[in-house]
């Protein structure tokens, strides 16, 4: 080999090495490139995975909140049904109301719940029906704006309170101290609000939302429903009490031919439709005098000893001149208002006072009263029914007095026979 071609190959050498390293730099280079994509590839991989693994999580989630949404209307429609069955099967209200009450509360996760009703004067409303913590606050009474019962009467909306016992309109016997969230809807009949149904948690931490603001105007539906169909039954069944009394009453009376014995009868009757503290009959002697011939009630007065002397000029007593005539019931509130109330001995225990005629025919022949120490007890609905005894009870006196005028006269012929001397043929 010539020292050229030595040389010539010498100085390849350098040459080829350079061109092994550049191939190696570029096959690095290119596994460099591969590993970033598969790196990317697998952190695309890896975020597909976990928004993959969240879309099921939240579609789980989904599907459980769907679960139990179904679970709970499930059990909001059996009780809704059962609920509605029982309205239509039973009648006994307090027993109804308090069955509305329990599964209204049973929805929505608590046992305190209550119903207040409207008072026949509507002045008032009286809890009828509590349940849980507010079962020892039946009777309780409450005005229009007073507390939260009171409000919803007012307002005829739902109204919801956070915590009880700092809010500005809470009422504050002892009883409701142990409240917290609360919250009540109206009852309402023909538009008009007859009541409120309420529940209530006792746990700082619970709370009422609209769904359960919903549920329980559903219930209210319900409970209104319910009172009219016991209030319709007790109505009812009421007349008819009323109408067997009265048929009682007019047989007794029928039977009955001592005066005495018919004013008592009429008494004895007369608390089976209207109940009184004390009672008493007056009867007409002359234009204007009333004499007390029977008494109820009156502690020593009911001695008929006393009664006898007792006696008014209805002239000069305005209450017993309006009545002889009006011919007119007439009811007294307050006895210790009302300057037309003449103060008795007899009467002196009484706040509320009625008097009713007793007329036969185009006569009036007395009339009877009836006192009770509650103040504004009588109403139209208690004059009604006292004068339905009335008309048969001055039939049955005149008929005694009657019975009792042809006794005496029978009783004087005989007497006039006995004495005649003998017949002289």
């Amino acid at each position: 080999m010539s020292v050229s071609e030595s040389l010539v190959r010498e100085l390849a050498l350098p040459r080829k090495r350079r061109e092994r390293v550049d191939t190696d730099d570029a096959e690095r280079s290119a596994l460099e490139k591969q590993n970033e994509m598969l790196r990317q590839e697998v952190r695309v991989a890896r975020e597909a995975a976990d928004i993959t693994a969240q879309l099921v999580i939240q579609q789980f989630e989904k599907t459980d909140h769907a679960l139990q949404r179904l679970q709970r209307t499930n059990e909001y429609l059996n009780a809704l049904q059962e609920t509605i069955l029982g309205v239509v099967g039973r009648l006994d209200l307090a027993d109804l109301l308090e069955t509305i009450v329990t599964r209204a509360g049973a929805l929505v996760g608590t046992a305190h719940g209550y119903i207040y009703l409207l008072e026949p004067d509507r002045s008032e409303m009286v809890l009828a029906v509590g349940t849980g913590a507010l079962a020892a606050s039946v009777d309780h009474r409450v005005k229009p704006g007073e507390g939260l019962a009171g409000q919803v009467w007012q307002s005829g909306q739902p109204l919801v309170v956070h915590n009880y016992n700092t809010w500005t309109g809470r009422l504050t016997p002892q009883q409701f101290s142990a409240l917290r969230a609360v919250t009540a809807v109206p009852l309402k009949s023909d538009s008009v609000v007859v009541g409120t149904i309420g529940l209530a948690h006792v746990d700082e931490q619970r709370k009422f939302g609209e769904n359960e603001v919903e549920i329980l105007t559903r219930f209210a539906g319900l409970a209104a429903v319910a009172l009219g169909n016991a209030r319709l039954f007790e109505a009812e069944q009421r007349q008819r009490r009323v109408a067997e009394t009265l048929k009682a009453a007019s047989l007794a009376l029928t039977q009955a031919s001592d005066l005495d014995t018919v004013l008592e009868t009429m008494l004895e009757y007369l608390v089976q439709l209207v109940t009184y503290d004390s009672a008493s009959v007056m009867l007409s002697e002359g234009e204007t005098r009333l004499v007390i011939r029977a008494m109820r009630g009156h502690g020593r007065w009911s001695d008929p000893d006393l009664t006898q002397t007792l006696s008014f000029d209805a002239g000069e007593t305005s209450s017993l001149g309006r009545i002889l005539n009006t011919r007119q019931s007439f009811v007294i509130p307050d006895t210790t208002a009302d300057p037309r109330w003449e103060r008795n001995p007899a009467g002196a225990d009484l706040s509320s006072w009625m008097g009713v005629p007793l007329v036969a025919g185009d006569r009036v022949v007395g009339m009877y009263s009836v006192g009770k120490a509650e103040t504004g007890f009588f109403s139209s609905e208690h004059a009604a029914l006292a004068e339905m005894l009335a008309a048969p009870a001055a039939v049955a006196i005149e008929n005694a007095r009657l019975f009792a005028e042809t006794e005496k006269q029978r009783q004087f012929s005989h007497s006039l026979l006995q004495n005649a001397p003998a017949a002289i043929i």
